[in-house]
């Protein structure tokens, strides 16, 4: 078997007038399995990052689009974040209230609270164009059903979104069919049919077929058009120089403790990576302080 063809994939079911994307990723999702979360804030975080690809993948204009979830006030989940570049790359992180604790198969529901909100934003390539929000309760049985209710809300599309994910492999992916506009009498039907032959893939197909095998097997009697892959990727933007721009914004008798152990230590907690920050490039940093 060869390396897993990662990305999204366009999809048009011609007889039904229903657009289609199919995401599927599997080890650039290593790095958002680290940093010790559980395994329901694991899972939150494959099906967000196959989300912000998905919703990625259908801008036209070359935005940047940021996924969010904030708990409910009793909700264990603090917040969840992906954001994802035009050219589908991404990064993410997610944490739990202090103190906060999760049982390995806790859900959506839980995770988030009846009062948690989703917040879709894009980010306009041309910057002085104002960036678009828009929030969606995140009161559903589960994260694909307040991704549906968000398409709702915001564009008026009949949607449905179907995700998978085994962190253990690691493999996610999802199917997103929308109605296109002006679409018959038949659309919710035609959506209904699609989704009961979407729901029959499996994590263990994602991870072994390539996407057009994949559209081949589920939609076998469908006039199918497919549209090439869009490849994604994991890519995190730290770097030592943002860690040092981030030191200097310390108070001088902050850089100064920080001295006296002999080194500032950074963990990026987006990809994990650890910086050291040693003796020389504090006393560096102090200098200009003292300027």
């Amino acid at each position: 078997m060869g390396a897993m063809a990662e990305g999204a994939m366009r999809f048009l079911v011609e007889d039904h007038e229903v657009n289609g994307q199919l995401v599927a990723l599997g080890g650039c999702l290593r790095p958002l399995l680290g940093h010790g979360r559980p395994g329901p804030l694991q899972r939150q975080l494959l099906e967000q990052a196959v989300a912000a690809v998905m919703l990625g993948a259908s801008l036209k204009d070359h935005s940047e689009l940021m996924l969010q979830l904030q708990g409910g006030k009793s909700a264990p989940l603090s917040y969840s974040v992906l954001n994802v570049r035009e050219d589908l790359s991404f990064y993410g992180s997610a944490a739990l209230r202090e103190g906060a604790t999760l049982g390995s198969d806790e859900g959506f529901a839980t995770l988030c609270g009846a009062d948690g909100l989703l917040a879709v934003t894009i980010f306009p390539r041309d910057t002085a164009q104002r960036p678009w929000q828009g929030i969606t309760p995140t009161g559903q049985p589960d994260f694909a059903a307040c991704l549906e209710g968000h398409f709702q809300q915001s564009a008026q599309l009949m949607t449905r979104v179907l995700l998978f994910c085994d962190p253990a492999l690691p493999v996610a992916g999802g199917i997103m069919l929308q109605a296109l506009p002006g679409a018959g009498d038949g659309a919710a039907e035609s959506l209904g049919h699609l989704s009961t032959l979407a729901a029959t893939l499996t994590t263990a197909e994602l991870a072994a077929l390539p996407p057009t095998e994949i559209l081949s097997r589920l939609y076998a009697h469908e006039r199918v058009r497919i549209f090439p892959l869009q490849g994604a990727s994991f890519r995190c933007g730290c770097s030592r120089d943002r860690c040092l721009g981030t030191l200097r914004m310390l108070p001088r008798q902050d850089l100064a403790a920080l001295r006296a152990r002999g080194k500032a230590e950074i963990n990026c907690e987006h990809c994990g990576r650890r910086y050291v920050i040693g003796a020389a490039e504090l006393d560096k940093l102090l200098s200009e302080k003292s300027q």
